[in-house]
């Protein structure tokens, strides 16, 4: 008969160990409720300092995301910034764009980045796939990228099993 949770979720809360994991947007970030009374045991903000309460966005979770039973990580995808003033500051992207993996206690773990400031909105997108097949001998979580790529990440170090080509693009005065 109680809600857990104030702020907006977009997608499907997990649940596990009686805990209940629940990504939110507006602020970003996730939490973690006792499942049996309720209560609010942690939570993790995916934006910088507390400006994004105000409407702003932080590097939102617009996808669902998953949890390794085994390793006891939890693996989500974020977004990038969508207010416009954002732009302005490359701290705000701490978190955008990234494949997060996280403790059952809300520390992150690690993070794989795929631009340090992107300003194309090139979310990782879909629930990460914890690939039941090993590269090289390591568990591997997959993750989506809207710029269409596609890494196959290690889940004990957050590295990627196979190589990845970077090209650095000018165009005009932008790098």
């Amino acid at each position: 008969g109680k809600s857990m949770g104030v702020f907006e979720s977009r997608v499907s809360p997990q649940l596990f160990n009686n805990i209940v994991y629940v990504a939110t947007i507006k602020p970003s970030g996730l939490e973690a409720y006792n499942f049996l009374n309720g209560k609010l045991l942690w939570r993790k903000d995916f934006q910088i300092g507390k400006m994004f309460y105000a409407g702003k966005e932080g590097s939102n979770p617009w996808s669902n995301f998953i949890i390794d039973k085994k390793k006891k990580i939890i693996f989500i995808n974020t977004g990038s910034p969508s207010d416009k003033f954002a732009l302005r500051d490359s701290e705000n992207y701490k978190y955008s764009g990234s494949l997060l993996a996280l403790d059952l206690k809300g520390n992150i773990v690690w993070q794989f980045q795929e631009h340090k400031k992107d300003t194309w909105n090139h979310d990782f997108v879909g629930q990460p796939i914890l690939s039941p097949v090993k590269i090289n001998g390591k568990d591997i979580v997959i993750t989506l990228s809207k710029s269409g790529s596609v890494y196959f990440i290690d889940r004990d170090k957050g590295t990627p099993v196979l190589p990845i080509s970077n090209t650095r693009v000018d165009f005009l005065n932008f790098k």
